[in-house]
């Protein structure tokens, strides 16, 4: 019986006489570089999200600092505030205690 088509000898590329079939390798070659191209691709994009999810991570880190700083600001802020307050107030306390030695050294010069 015969055959027309591929045997088995033509999926590696033989012809029936054991001769090699062209179109055959050209088309694997096609193949082959189609697949290369598909991994290439694939591993760009699994290249691309890493350096995607690193830089959402280092922006987050970021985000994170610059809140705690800027809590801390506010934080000193309002200890300047009280310090000032107490100044103030201490500063009052002095001159009204000033004002009364003077009055009293004045009282004695009398």
């Amino acid at each position: 019986m015969v055959q027309t088509g591929a045997t088995g000898s033509s999926i590696r590329g033989l012809t029936n006489g054991g001769s090699r079939n062209p179109n055959h390798e050209k088309k694997m070659e096609k193949t082959v570089k189609l697949w290369q191209a598909i991994i290439a691709t694939i591993m760009l994009i699994i290249t691309v999200g890493t350096a995607i999810v690193n830089q959402s991570t280092k922006i987050e880190g970021q985000r994170l600092q610059i809140e705690f700083l800027q809590s801390i600001s506010r934080d000193q802020a309002i200890q300047i505030k009280d310090i000032n307050q107490q100044f103030k107030e201490i500063n009052s306390k002095l001159t009204d205690i000033l004002v009364t030695l003077q009055n009293k050294e004045d009282r004695n010069k009398r």
